[in-house]
């Protein structure tokens, strides 16, 4: 790979500094509510427990997401210096069609997890019901309170996820719009995504079909109860087309950008 002359414009910015201090002020905030139950017999003090395991996960995410985004941020740094392999820059109206599916994904995300918690919380009711452990003595209670626990839990695990996609939101507002490729993975303004990471790698690239077209590319990701594809699509600025088509090529075997 050939450098190119470095990109214009200042440092690029990441969202995982903000998103870190969000999951610290959530555990700090989880850490004072289970000091605050502990006085309040054994149920107070099993539902400390369960708190305090929860903030102690987030600690652990705001970790990673530091140690991931400290990595990220020195790739971006060196395709800044020039060690990338293509920069596209889009007009408000080229961009607007990209901006407006990341605002529906993150309001997407309710519709999802709220619902199927709720729903899993019905299900853990009935099998305890089912063992002769029922929640509650009234038969009402024993599926209304984990329906509504379920669905709280839901709610709220929705709407850490879309906090986190509305950082990145407030990022593609604020900066040009822009997507650069590099040897170790792309920027598009407000996110980063290496080829490589923990759980999820690059499988190939594709063409969408759409008007404007956008360069797909298909991540591998890992999770606890097998494997999913995630598609990533990029708007094609006018005029990119032909430079699409080459990048679809390059990566149609995978990371081929390696050598």
């Amino acid at each position: 790979m050939s450098p190119e002359a470095p990109l214009p414009g200042g440092p690029r910015p990441l969202p995982h500094q903000a998103q870190a201090r969000g999951c610290l002020r959530a555990m700090a905030a989880l850490g004072v509510a289970a000091l605050l139950a502990v006085p309040f017999g054994e149920v107070g003090r099993g539902l400390a427990i369960v708190v305090a395991i929860q903030a102690f996960f987030l600690g652990l995410m705001a970790f990673g997401i530091t140690l991931l985004g400290r990595s990220w941020a020195r790739q971006l740094r060196r395709m800044e210096r020039g060690e990338y392999l293509l920069h596209w820059r889009y007009s408000p109206a080229e961009w607007a069609p990209y901006r407006q599916h990341m605002q529906q994904e993150t309001r997407r995300i309710h519709w999802i997890l709220t619902p199927a918690l709720a729903v899993s919380g019905v299900i853990f009711a009935i099998l305890l019901h089912s063992d002769g452990n029922p929640i509650a003595g009234s038969l009402l209670l024993n599926y209304l309170i984990p329906l509504v626990a379920g669905a709280a839990l839901g709610w709220l695990l929705a709407a850490g996820i879309a906090w986190f996609n509305t950082v990145s939101l407030r990022l593609m507002d604020r900066e040009p719009p822009e997507a650069v490729l590099g040897p170790e993975g792309f920027y598009i303004t407000g996110q980063y995504w290496p080829w490589r990471s923990v759980g999820q790698h690059l499988t190939h690239a594709a063409l969408g079909d759409g008007d404007p077209p956008t360069l797909d590319f298909h991540f591998h990701v890992s999770t606890g109860r097998g494997s999913t594809t995630r598609v990533v699509a990029i708007p094609v600025p006018a005029g990119g087309r032909v430079q699409a088509e080459q990048w679809v090529a390059r990566f149609r075997d995978g990371l081929s950008s390696r050598d």
